[in-house]
This record gives C-alpha cells, structure tokens and sequence, in this order.
C-alpha cells in the first residue's frame, strides 16, 4: 500500500496532465455549448461556432458537448462515472444515436441536392 501511495505521489505528469486536458475538455465544451445555445449575443465568433457545429453534427452537436463535458469532469476528479458494463452500453447507444441524428441531418437538410427521382 505505501508503494502504491509512494508511487502516486511521485508521478511525474509534466506540463499536460490527464487533469489539465479534462479542464480544457469542460471549458472548450461549455463554452462551445453557450455558443450553440445564445449564438451571436455575445460576440459575433458565436454564431461561426454555432454554425460549424450544426453543420457538421447537426442537432446531435447537443448531445456530443454534454458528452464530452462528462468525460472532461471525469478526467478531472479522477473518477469514473460509470462501471465497464454500463459503459460499453453507453458507448454502442451512442453510437446508435449518432448514426440516427446523421441519417435525419442528411436526410432534412440536403436542399438543392440530388433526389432518388432525378
């Protein structure tokens, strides 16, 4: 037990540790989120950010930035929130979900494409 602690303590992270990338996670994320949300109230980057990411993601940009200010809050405190079980089921459902978001983004916002009947 006193290795274990021994060792922990001795740790040589450096400059970029698992906890300054998760404190980066949760602040690009939260603040990307604001973007989504207000738009260009604040400042006009706003709505470029809000913009990219509709565009890309499209409505399921809502769901990946709560996602991933999770996982930052994860790597911060060190902690896992969810045991293995739950977290491979997690992971296919969401890959599930994304998928459907993709289809309903490319299938409602492909205007002045080609159809199946041209």
């Amino acid at each position: 037990m006193g290795k274990s602690i021994e060792r922990r303590n001795n740790r040589s992270g450096g400059l970029f540790s698992k906890e300054v990338f998760g404190m980066a996670l949760v602040l690009f994320s939260v603040l990307a989120f604001l973007c989504l949300i207000i738009g260009d109230i604040v400042y006009p980057i706003g709505s470029y950010v809000r913009g990219f990411l509709l565009g890309v993601l499209g409505y399921y940009s809502f769901i990946f930035l709560i996602l991933t200010t999770f996982l930052g809050a994860s790597m911060v405190f060190d902690r896992p929130l969810f045991e293995p079980q739950t977290k491979s089921f997690l992971f296919v459902a969401n890959i599930l979900i994304m998928v459907v978001f993709a289809m309903c983004h490319v299938a409602l916002f492909m205007k002045g494409s080609l159809t199946l009947t041209d």
